[in-house]
C-alpha cells in the first residue's frame, strides 16, 4: 500500500509504504538505484544526483557514492573548507568542516572520531 508521493523537507521525492504492517517513507531516488543495482543500499551508500537538481531521478542522472567521496563533491559548499582526518578510535578516515574541528579543540574536546559511537566511547 502507498500514499501518494510528496516532496520532502529536503526537497526530495518521497512517499510512504506500508508492508506487513509497518510503515516507512522511501525516498524515491534510492529506491530507483536499489532496483537498478539490484540490491538494497548501504548505510554509507549516498545517491548523488549528478546535475545537482534533486527533483531528476533519471537513473542516468543518479549514481552511488560513498559518504566521504559524496562529501567531498560538495565540499565548497557554503565556502567551508573540509580537511581530511582519522578517526582516534576505529581508524576510519573521513572530512570534516575545518572550522567544526577548530571550534572541537577550542572547546577542548577529545579527537577526532569519526562518529558520535566512537566518540561516546572515549580516547582509545
Amino acid at each position: 500500500m502507498y500514499r501518494s508521493p510528496w516532496y520532502s523537507l529536503g526537497g526530495y521525492l518521497a512517499c510512504t509504504v506500508i508492508e506487513n504492517g509497518i510503515r516507512r517513507t522511501i525516498l524515491a531516488h534510492r529506491e530507483i538505484m536499489e532496483k537498478v543495482l539490484g540490491r538494497p543500499l548501504t548505510s554509507d551508500e549516498i545517491v548523488h544526483h549528478k546535475d545537482q537538481d534533486k527533483r531528476n531521478n533519471d537513473p542516468s542522472n543518479l549514481e552511488v557514492v560513498n559518504r566521504s567521496d559524496h562529501a567531498r563533491m560538495h565540499m565548497f559548499r557554503g565556502g567551508a573548507k573540509m580537511i581530511d582526518l582519522k578517526c582516534l578510535r576505529c581508524g576510519t578516515d573521513f572530512i570534516r568542516a575545518a572550522y567544526s574541528e577548530r571550534h572541537n579543540r577550542k572547546m577542548g574536546k577529545d579527537g577526532p572520531f569519526c562518529s558520535r559511537s566512537c566518540g561516546a566511547k572515549g580516547r582509545p
